[in-house]
C-alpha cells in the first residue's frame, strides 16, 4: 500500500513506485494514464527499476539487527561480543548497499507528469538533484499564475499603501508589484484581474478563504501579498469590505485596521464593488459639504468621506438633544429632528463609505 514518507501536506506530491522486468513498462504506462486525471494534476510519478537483491538484503539486515538487539546486553564472552559487533557492522554495510541499489533503481527510472514520461537521467545523474530540477519545472506548471505576484511582500505593505495620500508619489517599497500607475490603481494588472475574476465567480468571500485560495495552486502567493493587492483594489474602488455588518469602500481607520494584518483580514468579507457613485453625485456632495462645513474638498469619493468623518460627529453631538428640547416645549419638528439624528448615524457608518451616495 502507499506509505507517506514526508511532506504529505505539500501542494506537489511525488509518488514513488518500483517495478522490475516486463512489469516496468506496464507500471510506467499506468502512471502516464493516471497523471492525466484532474485528481493527479499536482502529482509527480517516479517509477524506479526494482532489484532482485533488495528483498534478500532486507531479510539479512533485519536478521543481523535482531541478533544484535536481542543479545547485546547478555554477552559475557569476548568472542560473543565480537560476533555481535560484527553483526551490527554487517547490517550497516548491507544498509549502505541497499541505499545504493535503491538510488540506482530510481536514477535509471522515469518521471511522469501530466501524461508525459521522461527519463530521470535527463534531469541529472544523482537522484536527489534530478528530482530537485524536475520539481522546479513542475512547480512552474502547477503554479503558473505565481509570476503575476512573484514577490515576498512584507506584512506592513498593505497598511503603508492605504496610508499613502499621494498615490503619484508612492514609494516602491510600498507598492512592490507596481499596482499604481500614474497616480491611480492599474485595473489591468494581471494580479488584480485574477482576484477580480475570482470574486466574480465566488461573490463575497471571507478574507481567510481568499488568502487560502490564492496561496494554493495555481497562484502560490504569500498571504501578505494577497492582502496588499486587496488593499490596492480597495483604494482603486474595485472592492468593498464587509466589516461588522457594514460595507467599507474607503480607506479610513476601519479599512486600515481590517487590512493591517492577517488576523484582522481573516474575519472580514471581500466582494466586488458595484455601487460606486456617479461623478455628478460626488460633485453635488462636494458642493453641499462646502455649504455645511466651509471646507473645500476635491471631487473624489474618498475626500468626501474624510470630510464627513472630520465634521459630522460634531453635528451629531450638537443636534442630539434637539428632538428632546422640541418635545419638551411642545414644538413641531420632533420626527424631523429624530430623522436627522438617524441620518447622521447612518452616514458615519463604515468610515462614511456611503457619504457621496447619500
Amino acid at each position: 500500500m502507499p506509505v507517506s514518507l514526508s511532506g504529505d501536506k505539500e501542494p506537489v506530491q511525488t509518488v514513488i513506485e518500483f517495478a522490475g522486468g516486463k512489469e516496468y513498462a506496464k507500471t510506467r504506462d499506468k502512471a502516464v494514464e493516471e497523471s492525466r486525471h484532474k485528481s493527479s494534476a499536482d502529482t509527480i510519478y517516479l517509477i524506479g527499476h526494482d532489484d532482485d537483491e533488495i528483498d534478500s538484503l532486507l531479510t539479512e539486515i533485519y536478521r543481523c539487527r535482531e541478533i544484535y538487539k536481542l543479545h547485546r546486553n547478555k554477552a559475557t564472552d569476548k568472542e560473543v561480543e565480537e560476533y555481535l559487533r560484527a553483526q551490527e557492522q554487517r547490517a550497516d554495510s548491507l544498509t549502505r548497499d541497499l541505499a545504493a541499489r535503491i538510488e540506482k533503481g530510481l536514477s535509471t527510472g522515469s518521471f511522469v507528469f501530466s501524461g508525459r514520461p521522461v527519463a530521470v537521467a535527463e534531469s541529472g545523474k544523482e537522484i536527489t538533484k534530478a528530482l530537485t530540477v524536475y520539481l522546479a519545472g513542475v512547480a512552474e506548471e502547477v503554479f503558473h499564475k505565481y509570476a503575476e505576484a512573484a514577490h515576498q511582500t512584507d506584512s506592513g505593505t498593505a497598511e503603508r499603501l492605504l496610508k499613502t495620500d499621494r498615490l503619484d508619489k508612492i514609494a516602491s517599497q510600498d507598492d512592490p508589484l507596481g499596482l499604481v500607475k500614474g497616480g491611480a490603481v492599474d485595473r489591468n494588472h494581471k494580479a488584480i484581474v485574477s482576484i477580480t475574476n475570482h470574486l466574480q465567480q465566488q461573490g463575497q468571500v471571507e478574507g481567510r478563504r481568499l488568502l487560502d485560495d490564492f496561496y494554493a495552486a495555481p497562484y502560490g502567493w504569500t498571504k501578505d501579498t494577497t492582502r496588499y493587492i486587496t488593499a490596492a483594489m480597495l483604494v482603486g474602488g474595485l472592492v468593498k469590505l464587509r466589516v461588522a455588518g457594514e460595507d467599507v469602500t474607503v480607506r479610513g481607520e476601519t479599512a486600515v485596521s481590517s487590512l493591517r494584518n492577517t488576523n484582522g483580514f481573516n474575519s472580514i468579507g471581500v466582494a466586488l464593488r458595484d455601487n460606486a457613485p456617479p461623478a455628478e453625485a460626488v460633485m453635488r456632495a462636494r458642493d453641499r459639504l462646502l455649504e455645511l462645513t466651509g471646507d473645500e474638498v476635491l471631487p473624489l469619493e474618498e475626500e468626501v468621506s474624510k470630510c464627513v468623518i472630520k465634521h459630522f460627529p460634531e453635528f451629531q453631538k450638537r443636534y442630539a438633544p434637539l428632538a428632546y428640547r422640541l418635545d419638551s416645549y411642545s414644538l413641531p419638528g420632533v420626527p424631523r429632528a429624530e430623522s436627522i439624528q438617524d441620518s447622521l448615524s447612518e452616514l458615519l457608518r463604515g468610515d462614511a463609505s456611503d457619504a457621496a451616495n447619500r
